[in-house]
């Protein structure tokens, strides 16, 4: 009799779908809340930014300077914000 392989008793002849319908479900989730916390943070950094960028304005800067310094901030605190939202806080260690 010839060896024949039966394969894996969960995938029903349907490739890997189970495997990755399975990460998804629990990756999903996490992506939603990623996303709505980097939407909600950069609304609020946008309407900061925006109200120094007036100031800017009014004390007499060029828009070019003005676009070129706030752009510049707003995506370094952005990318932390996203970095703490990624990667959770050490918690203090009670003693």
């Amino acid at each position: 009799m010839i060896p024949i392989y039966k394969g894996f008793a969960r995938q029903y002849g349907h490739g890997l779908g189970s495997v990755f319908k399975k990460a998804m479900k629990t990756i999903k989730p996490l992506l939603q809340s990623l996303f709505k916390t980097g939407v909600r943070a950069l609304k609020h950094e946008g309407v900061r930014q925006g109200k120094g960028a007036v100031q800017d304005l009014m004390a007499g800067a060029k828009p070019k300077d003005v676009v070129k310094k706030l752009g510049a901030q707003m995506l370094k605190t952005m990318s932390e914000n996203l970095l703490k939202a990624v990667v959770p806080a050490k918690k203090a260690k009670r003693t």
